[in-house]
């Protein structure tokens, strides 16, 4: 496996919109053996009925975020029937990752892919008929034992299993890739393959370009009712999530850089200098009991530094970051509930930043910040863009280079799917206002995942495998 080396100022030093410019590795048929099957994330049925006082209350909002982040971090227990017998003695802790950690990355969901539409048939494949719901719900399950299916050696397993001795280890079986899918997400791509190649193939023959190639931001989406995409169905369904973390390499960065997110140090970066983050306030070398940390099979440790949570309970997403900090219980860490300080010592070292919507409705710079978070208040008022201003959540380790500390994530992903240059989106005020913050679309062609043309390209792996198919397939 390849050690992870973070690389600053990358794609992701535009806008944040590359979906896969950290991965250092993949889950492989060992390790998923002996995870299981992704745990569901358990969405929030109610949510949406609570969306207005969600936009105009900070403080209910972040009250949500945190739940959100605690059902996401929650510890789900390997499905391995060897891992009990290695608690018995190898292991030192419950054989448990947080659910995020189970969710299903860029490869599985290439081998998956894969599987269902060879499974089809010759028929099928040339109809691009839909996938069935019986082949959908047992993929899945075939994935989780790949390695026996395909008769891969015994050894890979039960190598894997011997290496796993302390809780890293455990959060070692899937950490330093960037990018996790939940069940629900994997699901709704695969059911929309027909739609997506659609959007990704050119829309005649006598010309390359593609319908994101085409389309502008004030086309009408499919139904500004039901689907404002352009390239599936349906939009995703409210248990579709994603996780994208920054995973920082303690042997070729041993002391992990941190960022001041006071009143002062976010007043600085959103009103003065080059919009940036810069190259951090301060050094720090935390414990594995003071920072989440997992330890790769060649014996690297990294250490989670960002986490940005994205679910679908709204339906413009709810848009969730986590940074670690060594003053984590001031300001966006003030006012972090018991639910997370009991998941463990390192996840109370995180704090956490949310948005909902591209207008800020909470008329209360402070958010309604209680008495005893001072520290928070400060911070939200020197964020808080004025009543229906810009909202504002961004991510020092994620969001990298000039504009990106004014950002707010869903700005950027609005045009996900789109060939928009995420620099223009940054720098290109009289087309993106407010650094990309502001709504200027009337479509979401791909509801805001950038799976398109992005690194991750999870739509450029189905068309490579169905093109590949059909070019095998008879006549």
């Amino acid at each position: 496996m390849r050690r992870l080396i973070p690389i600053a100022g990358l794609v992701l030093a535009a806008c944040g919109g590359d979906e896969g410019s950290r991965q250092a590795q993949n889950v492989g048929p060992a390790e998923r053996q002996i995870i299981g099957m992704a745990d569901p994330y358990p969405a929030d049925d109610t949510m949406r009925a609570r969306e207005d006082l969600l936009r105009s209350s900070m403080a209910a909002r972040r009250e949500m975020a945190w739940g959100v982040v605690a059902k996401v971090l929650a510890p789900v227990k390997l499905a391995s029937k060897e891992i009990d017998l290695l608690e018995e003695g190898q292991l030192d802790v419950e054989p448990s990752i947080p659910r995020f950690e189970t969710w299903y990355q860029k490869d599985e969901l290439k081998r998956m892919f894969h599987h269902l539409y060879k499974a089809q048939g010759v028929e099928a494949r040339k109809a691009k008929a839909p996938l069935s719901d019986a082949s959908l719900e047992s993929v899945f399950e075939w994935n989780a034992h790949y390695l026996a299916e395909e008769g891969l050696p015994e050894d890979l397993y039960t190598g894997r299993l011997a290496k796993l001795k302390e809780e890293a280890d455990l959060d070692g079986l899937t950490a330093g890739e960037a990018i996790s899918y939940s069940p629900a997400l994997a699901m709704h791509f695969f059911q929309n393959y027909r739609s997506i190649l659609d959007c990704v193939r050119p829309v005649s023959k006598d010309s390359s370009a593609t319908l994101l190639d085409l389309v502008k931001p004030s086309d009408p989406p499919i139904s500004e009712e039901s689907n404002f995409t352009l390239c599936y169905e349906s939009e995703f369904p409210i248990d579709a999530a994603i996780a994208k973390s920054f995973w920082s390499n303690s042997i070729v960065d041993p002391a992990l850089r941190t960022y001041d997110t006071s009143a002062a140090a976010m007043s600085a970066h959103l009103h003065e200098g080059d919009g940036g983050w810069g190259n951090g306030d301060g050094k720090a070398t935390p414990g594995k009991d003071e920072i989440h940390s997992a330890r790769l099979i060649d014996g690297t440790t990294l250490r989670l530094a960002g986490l940005h949570i994205v679910t679908k309970e709204l339906r413009h997403w709810v848009w969730i970051t986590l940074w670690w900090s060594p003053e984590p219980d001031r300001d966006f860490g003030a006012d972090r509930p018991e639910a997370i300080r009991a998941l463990g010592g390192p996840w109370s070292h995180y704090k956490m930043s949310v948005v909902i919507d591209f207008e800020e409705r909470d008329p209360d710079p402070r958010g309604g910040a209680p008495i005893q978070a001072v520290s928070l208040g400060d911070a939200l008022a020197a964020t808080h863009g004025g009543p229906n201003g810009p909202t504002w959540t961004s991510n020092a380790y994620l969001e990298e280079g000039p504009m990106n500390a004014r950002s707010n994530c869903m700005g950027c992903h609005q045009h996900a799917g789109t060939p928009i240059d995420p620099l223009a989106i940054l720098f290109d005020e009289s087309k993106y206002p407010e650094n990309g913050r502001a709504l200027v679309r009337k479509n979401f062609p791909s509801d805001y995942m950038w799976v398109f043309d992005k690194k991750s390209r999870l739509a450029r792996i189905i068309q490579s495998d169905v093109d590949f198919q059909d070019a095998n397939d008879p006549e």
